[in-house]
């Protein structure tokens, strides 16, 4: 993940949901539209929950556990 961070900071490419115009009241609507896409066969149960967490953590540039349990 640093390694990552580091392109990306290097080549100046946006690290938030935010930097792109995303705001906090957008994410509602982008978990819904993650949950309709999501494929019955996906072979880890998603959550609205798990969702939300993600979509809020990259509006803001937070990364989120890696650890399977923080899903």
């Amino acid at each position: 993940m640093i390694m990552l961070a580091e392109l990306l900071d290097q080549v100046g490419a946006p690290t938030r949901l935010a930097d792109l115009g995303m705001r906090e009241t957008d994410i509602p609507e982008a978990v819904q539209r993650v949950m309709s896409a999501v494929p019955s066969s996906n072979p880890v149960p998603v959550t609205e929950g798990a969702v939300t967490r993600l979509m809020s953590a990259a509006l803001t540039g937070d990364v989120p556990s890696m650890s399977r349990s923080s899903w």
